[in-house]
């Protein structure tokens, strides 16, 4: 007996479906009244809407991988007078970090710095922020771009937390549409942290 095969034709019309979706990473620490942190929350207590439009939570967990951090604190001349407590502030933010987070300090004005790489010697992370001087201009973008070379090859969770009044007047090459564009390219969650220097 002989096996009989078919040959179906091939079709030179085949057509490809193409969807582009995003998945929307949202950070979530929870605390109760009192202040302390609650660490036993499931996927069920959770609900997220966005215009009143309720979204699917496609993925729930908890992370306690270390945190890659570029702490970036505004050294301009608008707030020079603030600069004591914005340096106050990044420390203590730093000292509430966990033991394994690795921390590197970027300054910017009118010159972006970069004062050491990530670290989570402590002594190391005051002595950068401490050592920040005023300047004058504000290039927040050109400074966020340097962070995001900084974090682009690390793994894992990754963010920057800026210290500044939100005043860009000086960037050389990085802009506001190509910044946030990078920053969602790259997955990096920003913390701004804003002090209102102008006057009343």
């Amino acid at each position: 007996t002989g096996v009989q095969t078919c040959a179906l034709p091939i079709s030179q019309d085949i057509e490809t479906l193409k969807i582009d979706t995003d998945l929307v990473t949202v950070p979530v620490i929870a605390t109760d009244r009192n202040g302390v942190y609650i660490t036993d929350l499931r996927q069920e207590e959770f609900s997220i809407s966005e215009d009143g439009v309720a979204h699917e939570v496609a993925f729930f967990g908890k992370v306690s991988a270390p945190f890659h951090v570029v702490l970036m604190l505004d050294t301009s001349s608008s707030t020079k007078d603030n600069l004591r407590q914005i340096q106050q502030a990044a420390n203590v933010f730093v000292d509430q970090l966990q033991p394994a987070d690795r921390v590197k300090v970027i300054s910017f004005d009118d010159n972006v710095k970069d004062h050491n790489q990530f670290t989570n010697d402590r002594n190391t992370l005051k002595n950068a922020i401490y050592s920040t001087k005023p300047g004058q201009g504000t290039k927040v973008y050109d400074a966020v771009a340097l962070a995001l070379d900084s974090v682009r090859r690390i793994r894992g969770r990754k963010a920057i937390v800026i210290f500044t009044d939100g005043m860009d007047w000086h960037s050389d090459s990085a802009t506001f549409d190509g910044t946030i564009r990078w920053l969602d390219e790259e997955g990096v969650t920003v913390y701004p942290i804003r002090y209102d220097t102008r006057a009343t």
